[in-house]
């Protein structure tokens, strides 16, 4: 018998109930569309900084590449030539 196994982490549960709740679809409602110069939509900065809070981890995770490293980010890239990690640096905490 052989087993296989796959790390999910933490974080792909939070990213998966965050959209089967129906969080994301909530945000676009509430706040409309994104501007066109934006590189990231109103839904996906929320769930980074969602993500990023549940590193529990003193540096901003966003801040370094590692972090991303086996994150599915693929979503975030968008025919870009910017890494997601500079994208999601873009963030203005107010």
């Amino acid at each position: 018998m052989q087993i296989d196994t796959q790390n999910v982490d933490h974080l792909g549960f939070v990213a998966g109930m965050y959209e089967e709740i129906g969080l994301a679809d909530l945000i676009d409602q509430a706040v409309g569309d994104q501007a066109k110069n934006k590189h990231l939509t109103y839904r996906q900065a929320v769930k980074c900084m969602i993500l990023n809070g549940l590193g529990f981890v003193s540096r901003t995770l966003y801040m370094y590449s590692e972090y991303f490293e086996d994150k599915r980010i693929d979503h975030l890239q968008r025919n870009l030539k910017i890494p997601a990690y500079k994208k999601v640096a873009k963030l203005k905490f107010r």
